[in-house]
Parts: C-alpha cells; structure tokens; sequence
C-alpha cells in the first residue's frame, strides 16, 4: 500500500454482381463530336502488362475514347502510386505498363480505385489478354455495350480534358499519400500491444514484471501514440518505481489533460487530505463516473475532512460498480466473522481494508468493530479520526505530528503498539489481519499470536481468553457461516487474471483451517475443517503450493477421512 493511500482488420473481400453483357443500340458519332462521358465500370478493374483495362463487370459503349493527360489520370487512381519509372503501381503492385489507359471518362479512372494488378499482368478475376476484357471487348478505342450516365464529380470538355471536383482530388490525394511506402505506421503485430495495466487490487505482479511492462508499453506508444497507451505506461511505470515517473506523468498530463486515469494517477502523488489530490480526484470522476479507481481514493480523501456522508457515497459507489470483487468482498466478511464482539482489527493494505469498510458502512456488518488501516497511521489526520469514531484515545492528539516527527516512517507500526496497550486497558480484543507482516516494531505481537480464522489475536491471550475455546469457536464459525460462493463461482474457477489478487488472498483460508485442525483435538472438527478447505480451495492455486497443502494435511494422523483421502491421492507420508 502506498503511503499515504491505501494499498480493430481489412474488410472482407466481397465478389462482383456485375451483370451479364448486352449487345449496345447507340449509335456512333461523327469523329471530333463532343461526347457527354457516360459510362458504368465495377470496382473491381485492373492493368494489364499491355496497358488495357480488365474490367470485372462491364465497359460502357462510346464513339471514342478520351485522350486524358497522364498527370490528371494519375489523379483519378484512388488508390495509386506512381513508381520511379513512371508506372503505375496499384495498392501496392505495380503494372508492367509504360503509359495509363487512355478512358473516354474519368469515371473510368474513379473505378480503378479497387484494382490491383499483378507483377504478371493476370487477375484474380479473370485474363487479359491484348485489349480483351471479360464480358466486354476494346477495339481500337471503342468500348462496348452501352452508353450510361455520366459522374457527378468528374466531366469531359470538349477538348477532351478531364476536370476533377477539388474535394474528390484532395480525397485522392490523400489515398496516394497513404499508398507510398513509409507514409504508414509500421503493422501492428511488429509491436503487439502489451497487457492492459490494472490496478493491485486486482493483479499484483513483481517489480521486474512490471518495469518489463514499463519498457513495452513506452515502446508501443512510441509507435502508437495515444491516450490509452500513455495511461497504460504511466500505470506500469508508477507500479515499476521508474525514478522519473512523475515528470513522465505531468508530460502526459500536458499532452491529454482529459485522461481520466492519468488524472487519478497524479492524485495518487499527493497526500490524503491535500486540495490537488481531491481537485484531480474528482475530475477523473467527472470525466469517467464509470471508472472506479478514482472512487478509492476519493474514499481517503472524504475521510480526511471527516466527511462521513461523502465517504459513505463513495463506498457505495465502489460496491454499486463492482470495484471490489466478490472473492474479496467475502474475504473481509469471513475475517469480520471470526471476531470477538467489540473488537480492533488492524488492516493491512486495500483487498482486508475496503471490504471491511463497505461491509460496515454500507451494510451495517459487524459495526461493533474498529477497522484500523495499517498505512494510514503515518499520516496526521487519520489516529484523531479513528479515536473520533470509537477507538481507544491511544495518542494525545496535540502530539501527533511531534510522535510522527519523531519515529518517521516507523510512526504507524509504533502507534500500533500504543493502541494494543489502550485496547488492553479497555478490555477489547485487538487483532492483526492475516495479511499483516512483521517489521521490528510489531514482531513480538505477532511471534506467539494465536490464528483465529482469518485474522491473529495478538492482545494479551493469556490473561482473559480461553485459547481453547476460541479456537473451537472459530473453527465452527469457518464451517457455518464462512462466504463460500465466490470461491466457487466461475471467474474465480476459471478466469486467469481477472480476480488474481483475490485468489492470491485467499491462500490465507488454508493457514486458517489447517492452523486450527493441527490444535484442536476434536477429530470430527478437524475431518471437517480438511473438508471445507478441499472443497472450496483445491484448484484455485498453482502446482507446487497445492501440493505443498495436501502433503501439510495429510501429515494430520488420527483422521480416518483424511488418511483415505491422502492415499487415494499418492499422499502416504
């Protein structure tokens, strides 16, 4: 958890319905004669080795053909690129011709826009040969069947020149741009686009993982420049701790200053409580209201300033959107459970801390209990909050900053220390989730602690609790009223990514069952607990800690159930 914030494809190729050829009742004109330019091509023409014209459907009857200027009809070639010996090379082929064909109308040339002519001068659609076009015949300039109506964008004068709307040549243009080799990005699948960058409430990779990812996704948008790969790069680099990633996210800032999730990134750089983090927070809402991670921090920002409705808000919205999976969200209720009445637990990062919050505030579960954020204890607004809202007075709230001053980065851990010994004096039971690790500060609570389901009792346990009992007590909690559905829904079963987190979280219901069984010496409570665990975790994690589990059980003797189970599986240890 960071301090202080809680931890597209080418279109189908579609064959011509060109009809069949009908014999032509135009008359011929007088040479010289104005003609108007009627004619109706398919799209599907091509250049021949010999200069003719291969038209799919096709040619349409005049007296002539008009003597276009090969500059102009290289304009009208949509999808053409003149090569450096003056021929023509057609969606990236090039014609063996020395010279265009010379159409009797420009709409002709508009036709060619789809053609491609082979190195051979064949088609796929058919065979030229010396002026012979399939369901259609050019001889000596004429062009058969019949005359048809002539182009908007293009006419002949009677000079036989061609005039070109200015809009349709600055489209065509534009397409024999796009057809010169080096005018266009370099294809897709050099550079694959790299996994799309999430949050670590739902995937937690490694530091190597996530610079590799840093390095990708600033190679790709090198090559691709947008939005959503600046975000994606920013993501990975803040996860990688590139040492100028701020810089590199005030960049982007600069270059899209409307991107929602670089915006909640650059709320993240600022403390809880601060204006800039609750001013970039709530743009990215109002940009994206369907985007959740801003809701996160939003909730941090609302508690700073006491805002107990706002923070409630924004809890809701985190479960309205399904921000927090199921996997998690029964995770924090099944840790609630196993609580004494009136508890303190101390939380550890996001995935044990939200759920709990949103399972009190928003569904009013196990209310009872003061949910302490771990992290959130370095900072100097949130011991007065807690204190506010039902924990013991563990610190004098004029000595906050000098306490924090003092012990630095270890003030949080410290503070823990001071809000066991309060909760002793008050009677209640405190507990570490189970996700807690040990630094120096919290080592001695945590060495003897007791495991009661999900969570460690780490008050002093020999002075009221009957450890014994409790553990009892816990086991019959996990066996009727533990949350199992979400261990056993689809995604979780089968989905790879999408609840990684969660199943990485839920290795802990092993040390909790297991943990129990090992000291509790009713045989029917530990068959029981084995059985809720392969029921309801086998499957859900890699390989080797699997099996690492089954050989941990069935080293548990005594339980008729489960020695049948471990030989059936090759476990005889």
């Amino acid at each position: 958890m960071k301090q202080p914030r809680l931890n597209r494809t080418s279109r189908p190729h579609r064959a011509s319905t060109s009809e069949p050829h009908r014999a032509s009742t135009s008359k011929p004109r007088k040479a010289g004669t104005s003609v108007p330019y009627k004619s109706t091509v398919t799209e599907s023409a091509f250049a021949s080795k010999h200069g003719h014209v291969s038209m799919h459907g096709r040619l349409t009857r005049t007296s002539q053909l008009v003597r276009a200027h090969t500059p102009r009809a290289y304009n009208l070639l949509a999808s053409a690129s003149a090569s450096r010996h003056g021929h023509v090379s057609m969606h990236g082929r090039l014609t063996r011709t020395s010279q265009l064909v010379r159409a009797h109308t420009p709409r002709a040339y508009n036709l060619l826009a789809s053609a491609s002519a082979s190195r051979h001068g064949h088609v796929s659609h058919g065979h030229i040969s010396h002026g012979h076009v399939s369901h259609g015949h050019i001889s000596h300039g004429h062009v058969s069947p019949r005359n048809m109506p002539s182009g908007s964008a293009a006419f002949a004068s009677k000079h036989g020149h061609l005039f070109i709307h200015p809009i349709l040549t600055i489209v065509l243009l534009l397409m024999l741009i796009a057809a010169i080799p080096g005018c266009t990005p370099r294809a897709s699948e050099e550079i694959p686009r790299p996994e799309e960058i999430v949050s670590k409430r739902v995937i937690v990779y490694d530091q190597p993982t996530y610079d590799d990812l840093s390095q990708k996704w600033s190679a790709y948008y090198d090559a691709f420049p947008s939005e959503y790969a600046y975000a994606n790069w920013m993501y990975a680099a803040r996860y990688a701790k590139w040492d100028d990633y701020e810089t590199l996210l005030k960049r982007g800032l600069s270059l899209y200053p409307a991107n929602p999730t670089l915006l909640y990134l650059m709320s993240m750089t600022f403390g809880n409580g601060s204006e800039d983090a609750l001013a970039y927070t709530e743009r990215a809402i109002y940009l994206d209201p369907g985007y959740t991670d801003p809701y996160f921090n939003l909730v941090g920002e609302a508690m700073a300033r006491g805002d107990d409705e706002r923070t409630r808000t924004a809890l809701a919205k985190l479960l309205e959107q399904g921000a927090v999976d199921d996997l998690v969200l029964d995770y924090g209720y099944n840790m609630l459970a196993t609580l004494q009445p009136d508890a303190i637990l101390i939380t550890n990062g996001d995935n044990d801390t939200y759920p709990c919050w949103i399972l009190q505030q928003e569904l009013g579960i196990r209310t009872d209990v003061n949910v302490i954020n771990r992290s959130l204890l370095n900072t100097a607004w949130y011991p007065g909050y807690v204190i506010e809202r039902g924990a013991p007075p563990f610190i004098p709230l004029g000595e906050v900053d000098a306490f924090q001053a003092e012990h630095k980065a270890e003030s949080g851990d410290q503070l823990i220390l001071r809000i066991v010994d309060a909760a002793e004096k008050q009677g209640r039971p405190v507990y570490f989730a189970a996700t807690m690790y040990e630094t120096p500060a919290i080592q001695p609570l945590m060495e003897d602690a007791p495991l009661f389901g999900l969570s460690l009792l780490v008050s002093d346990p020999g002075r009221d609790t009957d450890i014994d009992a409790e553990r009892e007590r816990a086991a019959r909690v996990i066996l009727d009223e533990y949350r199992t559905q979400a261990l056993q829904s689809w995604r979780t079963r089968y989905a790879s990514k999408t609840v990684a987190a969660g199943v990485s979280i839920s290795r802990n219901y092993f040390y909790a069952t297991y943990d129990l069984a090992t000291h509790l010496d009713s045989r029917t409570l530990q068959r029981d607990l084995f059985f809720w665990n392969r029921d309801n975790t086998f499957g859900l994690f890699d390989a080797t800690s699997e099996d690492n589990m089954k050989r941990a059980w069935c080293r548990i003797e005594g339980v008729p159930e489960i020695r049948a189970w471990c030989e059936g599986e090759g476990y005889e240890e």
